[in-house]
């Protein structure tokens, strides 16, 4: 989860300006844990680039994408629970992690043809052909869902039309583009104003 903590402007929403004397605070009191806090928006560029190497690899290790589901999911159990409020001084380096995932992506799917078309993932005509394919299928299903969805849902809350560009692109690969206009539009007409913080704190 990317959490982050902005300022309210005086119409109710959420605006991209950070409240100063917070991050400040923050700095003086983590100090040089500022970039370790950093380092935990790195672990979706990596499962992405697992992927991507095990497509470039070829042959059994095209199951390594989803091979980090169960990696994940037993760290995911046996860790305690963070609800550490996030230090705003690392905003720089999280957002390069979340722009990273876009053209990670593409590469994943580049690696995925070249595999294919080099020999290496040999998805039809060869005895392990429905194998590779099996693992081809869940590498890629899985990146394109998860974490795909969250980085996309983070992005298109933002306000500059780059990064909801993005956020549209980066749907596409779990096969809904305009999610955006429906989560935006709907699930959070309402995001962030006053009246309704019941409502924002929910979503």
């Amino acid at each position: 989860m990317l959490v982050a903590v902005n300022k309210i402007d005086d119409d109710g929403m959420i605006s991209d300006r950070p409240i100063h004397s917070f991050g400040l605070n923050c700095l003086l009191s983590f100090g040089w844990r500022d970039e370790m806090d950093a380092l935990r928006y790195y672990l979706v560029p990596m499962v992405t680039l697992a992927a991507i190497a095990g497509f470039v690899l070829g042959g059994p290790f095209v199951w390594l994408g989803i091979g980090t589901f169960p990696v994940l999911m037993l760290l995911d159990i046996a860790l305690p629970s963070d609800r550490k409020m996030r230090v705003r001084g690392i905003s720089a380096a999280a957002d390069f992690a979340i722009y990273l995932h876009f053209p990670l992506m593409i590469a994943l799917y580049l690696a995925f043809a070249y595999s294919v078309e080099s020999g290496s993932n040999l998805i039809w005509g060869a005895p392990s052909s429905s194998w590779q394919l099996a693992g081809s299928i869940a590498s890629l299903a899985w990146l394109s869902s998860v974490p795909t969805l969250p980085v996309a849902h983070e992005l298109m809350h933002r306000r500059h039309w780059f990064p909801r560009a993005l956020a549209k692109g980066l749907s596409a690969f779990y096969g809904d583009p305009n999610r955006d206009i429906a989560h935006i539009v709907t699930h959070h007409v309402h995001l962030a104003r006053i009246i309704h913080r019941g409502l924002a704190d929910v979503a």
